[in-house]
């Protein structure tokens, strides 16, 4: 309906086997409500959804969707909807993505220095150079960097053509992960060298694939 507004936000939590998404639904249509309001998650492995029956205008309420955690580890991005009912009619909307990426897996943590862990993570190394878009100067670009990984900054180094930062964190598991980039200037665009390091090279694709600006 075009004169309908809806208002989302969700929280992830993760336990053993499963991974439960909180929405926070606020209805801001006055003088609609709407019945049978639920969360669905396109491709993935829903093990139940918690609607509510009835929201009424400026209700604010929580919806759950739950899904199975088949793997320690789940990077994903998931197209979500809103089903619910108003006047008989089923209607959908369609959400934002929802997204499982470094920073619920991997956490900040504190270190005086990460180059001796850096070292003896060598063989789960995996790079990869990628364009950060509409980043204007480096500066613009190692804050997007920062705020897609969410790991503690280590160092930050300059010198005339690269500026190359060290990231560091904790893992689920508690093991160590290291994230080096190098961002530089390319025919005006930011361009950046990510440089991961893991418990394992399949860990280390899969934070970089992950990564999203």
């Amino acid at each position: 309906d075009a004169d309908s507004e809806f208002v989302v936000s969700y929280f992830v939590n993760v336990y053993k086997k499963h991974i439960v998404f909180e929405f926070l639904f606020t209805n801001t249509v006055e003088g609609m409500d709407i019945e049978n309001v639920s969360v669905m998650l396109e491709d993935a492995d829903i093990v139940e959804t918690i609607p509510m029956e009835i929201v009424q205008y400026p209700q604010t309420v929580t919806l759950y969707t739950v899904i199975k955690r088949d793997k320690p580890m789940m990077f994903a991005r998931y197209k979500s909807s809103l089903l619910y009912t108003h006047d008989g009619n089923e209607e959908e909307w369609e959400l934002g993505d929802v997204v499982l990426g470094v920073s619920i897996w991997v956490h900040k943590v504190k270190i005086a220095s990460a180059n001796e862990i850096w070292e003896t993570l060598k063989n789960s190394e995996i790079a990869a150079v990628v364009k950060i878009p509409n980043a204007k100067g480096t500066a613009a670009g190692i804050s997007m960097i920062e705020n897609a990984l969410k790991m503690y900054k280590v160092t930050e180094q300059k010198d005339n053509k690269k500026t190359t930062i060290m990231f560091y964190g904790k893992d689920v598991a508690n093991n160590d992960v290291v994230v080096m980039t190098q961002l530089g200037i390319s025919r005006g665009e930011v361009v950046c060298r990510i440089i991961t390091r893991s418990s394992s090279k399949e860990l280390s694709e899969e934070i970089i694939q992950s990564i999203e600006f």
